[in-house]
């Protein structure tokens, strides 16, 4: 991946309506900032709620040859999203969906098996569901958990290993005149 295409990733995947009209690279910068900001609590949200975001943000982002969600920190981050960014409102419909979420697990989402977690995902994923819906949350976890995944130090060092000013300096080449 490119870091142009990194970053018309990131602009589009931006869900905070604060973020939504900023350029690229001003996303990638508040990404890398929030992300330094993102370990530790103060996020107000129940532990049932950070476990369940971390493990839907694994879901999205699962371990493999390439570090996971939880490997570089999203869910944090996602955390410190809710907690900074988003308004009283958008954090309330999210975890209204995430309620919801449950609700439709018959228990709790973290209580079934990783299949039948998957196979709930693809039902609510790509549908459209209203405000406070576990489609509507799912999808602001998604994009949230690819704005944190792609700006994470981890992701852009060890993953893209692209470098961040692209192109190369050459101090001694004399110019040419016109």
């Amino acid at each position: 991946m490119q870091r142009r295409e990194l970053l018309r990733l990131l602009a589009g995947a931006v869900t905070v309506p604060a973020l939504a009209g900023l350029p690229p690279e001003r996303l990638l910068a508040l990404g890398r900032a929030t992300h330094a900001r993102a370990p530790g609590g103060g996020t107000g949200l129940s532990t049932h709620a950070s476990d369940t975001i971390a493990a839907l943000a694994e879901l999205v982002f699962p371990e493999s040859d390439t570090p996971g969600a939880g490997a570089v920190g999203v869910p944090d981050f996602i955390a410190r999203i809710l907690a900074d960014w988003q308004t009283e409102d958008e954090r309330r419909d999210f975890l209204a969906g995430l309620d919801d979420l449950d609700r439709r697990s018959g228990s709790t989402f973290l209580s079934l098996t990783p299949d039948t977690q998957k196979d709930l995902l693809a039902k609510v994923d790509g549908a459209t569901g209203e405000k406070g819906s576990a489609e509507s949350s799912f999808a602001t976890l998604k994009s949230l958990s690819v704005y944190g995944y792609f700006t994470s130090e981890r992701v852009v060092t060890e993953v893209l290993k692209t470098p961040m000013i692209p192109g190369r300096y050459d101090g001694c080449v004399q110019m040419g005149t016109r």
